[in-house]
């Protein structure tokens, strides 16, 4: 299996790129004055030592990418060692975290991504635990936040079950899209399996994010029948685990108000009428509406989503993860434009695959359009994160890296692109360590994105601080050692105007 994680620190140093020394007396643009010194004090990059936050190895960073930060999941399948981070995470393209919140325990994060709620942009993702039974099920709670981070609404879902991971959606008229896994009993004899046996009812909801209200449910049981799922059923006297038979990943509104929703086990993705709930059409499975066209089909697919023009993006995984893996397969980003008259549909464009030719995501993956045509993809648990130009050629390529664990590896549900502005409460943080023995301060200021480099001061008391230099921002942890460390220390943040934005307390050395 392949193998995946997270990184906490430590480091060895290199001159950083960009370090300027205070070396004459100057009045400094944060008020200090800078002393005349015989030798100038030199500022060198260091490894974080203070914050155990993920990152992502960058295999390829061409220019041209698509602006904004990446916004990703990172978790672990399975119980999770101590010393692990997993949570929401913003990155920015050299892969260095931006904003990072760790869960303990067995709690992950899933679908973290930029929304519009309220006229306000808002990071929101789910929150919980996987079902003990299902590992594929989610038991939590979608969270919307500001962006200082704060947590301004948690969205539940209405009956007996908890919000599952695989969608929570805010729309234009206020409302949000989640999905829950509840249990039903359906007599499944004549498929193979027991009488009275425990089946999951994928259901949907939209609620009304100011009253709490319903506005639409649908029920996968009620609509597909168990008999439509690619699984086979458990076996009569089988442990009475939930038949996951439809296994609900994606749910999003069509262009004319309808509703599509895909079907991972079922191979297929329906387009439901919002009005009466019935099934329209079906593309795909075992008895799809269309005729396929070549290279259409798909099996266990994410992240159906409509384009307009009866065009539909879907994220084709090509596999399920039930070894073997297959030596001949990959998984594909398709455009598919169906034809409701002539009941055929068939693909706009050339499917999208991972350069590598070895990509094969077994669960997870979604794809999101981006300015001038770029395509960005999370390869779910294939781990690998890609942005494409309207070409197809890829401009990005990133991962998480190793876990020393056996068989333990990080994945992300999802992954994104999006401009975002994080405004944390509070002030950075100056820390003083000796890694290896060397000393080393460490500012930190989780999600701060303003700040585009580090005013360093120092002195022999705490008000007599004099500029030493300036030291490039370099994400929520920015280390740096100094060739000679003053008895005092504090940093001051600059915006790309020269703006002073925060403050850290001073630090005796």
């Amino acid at each position: 299996m392949v193998r995946r994680a997270l990184l906490a620190s430590s480091a060895v140093v290199g001159l950083a790129a960009g370090v300027s020394v205070a070396a004459s007396a100057a009045a400094a643009p944060d008020g200090s004055t800078a002393q005349a010194s015989e030798r100038a004090v030199r500022i060198a990059a260091a490894q974080p030592n203070v914050v155990g936050t993920p990152h992502m190895i960058i295999h390829q960073r061409d220019k041209g990418t698509a602006p904004g930060y990446i916004f990703t999941g990172p978790k672990v399948d399975g119980p999770r060692p101590n010393g692990t981070f997993v949570g929401p995470l913003i990155s920015d393209n050299r892969g260095r975290p931006i904003w990072f919140q760790n869960y303990p325990g067995q709690t992950h994060a899933t679908d973290v991504r930029v929304q519009t709620y309220k006229g306000q942009k808002v990071l929101t993702y789910w929150l919980g635990r996987s079902a003990p039974d299902n590992p594929g099920v989610g038991l939590g709670t979608d969270l919307i936040l500001n962006s200082h981070y704060q947590i301004i609404k948690r969205v539940h879902s209405h009956g007996r079950e908890a919000a599952d991971q695989h969608e929570f959606q805010i729309t234009k008229r206020g409302t949000a899209i989640v999905v829950s896994y509840q249990i039903a009993r359906r007599n499944l004899s004549k498929i193979g399996g027991g009488k009275n046996q425990a089946v999951y009812d994928c259901v949907v909801q939209e609620i009304n994010l100011r009253t709490g209200k319903v506005q639409f449910v649908w029920h996968s049981i009620r609509h597909v029948p168990v008999a439509k799922s690619i699984l086979p059923a458990p076996k009569p006297g089988h442990p009475n685990v939930p038949f996951d038979y439809f296994h609900i990943n994606s749910v999003n509104f069509d262009r004319d108000g309808n509703v599509i929703i895909s079907g991972r086990h079922t191979f297929a993705v329906y387009k439901v009428n919002y009005k009466t709930d019935k099934t329209m059409w079906t593309l795909g499975g075992k008895t799809s509406t269309f005729k396929l066209g070549p290279g259409v089909a798909f099996s266990w697919q994410h992240n159906a989503v409509p384009l307009g023009h009866n065009t539909y993006r879907i994220f084709d995984n090509n596999w399920s993860r039930i070894p073997p893996k297959p030596k001949n397969k990959v998984s594909r980003v398709l455009w598919i434009k169906v034809h409701p008259k002539t009941e055929t549909a068939n693909l706009v464009r050339k499917a999208l695959t991972h350069p590598s030719g070895k990509v094969l995501a077994g669960s997870q993956g979604n794809a999101q359009t981006l300015g001038k045509g770029h395509v960005f993809v999370g390869w779910g648990d294939a781990d690998r994160i890609s942005e494409f130009n309207a070409e197809g050629k890829m401009l990005f390529n990133a991962q998480f890296p190793a876990h020393p664990a056996k068989d333990l590896f990080i994945n992300t549900y999802r992954a994104y692109r999006f401009p975002w502005a994080g405004k944390p409460t509070g002030h950075p943080t100056l820390h003083r360590s000796s890694p290896n023995g060397h000393l080393q301060f460490d500012v930190v200021w989780n999600g701060a994105t303003r700040v585009v480099k580090w005013r360093i001061n120092g002195g022999s008391a705490p008000k007599k601080l004099h500029l030493l230099g300036t030291t490039r921002w370099r994400g929520l942890d920015t280390a740096f050692r100094l060739s000679r460390a003053p008895a005092y220390v504090q940093v001051t943040a600059v915006d790309g105007r020269g703006h002073i934005v925060a403050r850290t307390g001073v630090v005796r050395s």
